[in-house]
């Protein structure tokens, strides 16, 4: 929406403007894979909708093995916190997949 005045008008202008947006939002507002139902409203008037769905990403959570290993980092100045002379420690996770298509 965009309102403008003229370039030449002199004074003040007045606008008295009404506006609607209409649409569907729904419920919940993210939808997942695992959704059994979704429901779909429209706050203004009816709206006939069309819907469909396409996957185009598969996510797979990830986990990392059981064995952890938490370690202090080099003896370094910057890895030191300056006001405590105290070390900054590191957590080492390992993780296994398979990917067995090229993608990101």
């Amino acid at each position: 929406l965009d309102l403008a005045r003229y370039w030449s008008a002199i004074g003040s202008t007045g606008v008295n403007v009404s506006i609607q947006f209409r649409g569907v939002r729904s419920m919940p507002d993210r939808i997942t894979p695992g959704d059994n139902c979704v429901r779909l409203f429209s706050d203004i008037k009816n709206e006939i909708i069309s819907p469909s769905a396409k996957l185009t990403k598969w996510k797979t959570p990830l986990r990392p093995k059981a064995d952890s290993e938490i370690s202090p980092l080099p003896d370094d100045a910057r890895d030191t916190l300056p006001s405590a002379k105290k070390r900054i420690y590191q957590l080492m996770l390992t993780y296994e997949f398979n990917q067995d298509e090229t993608g990101s």
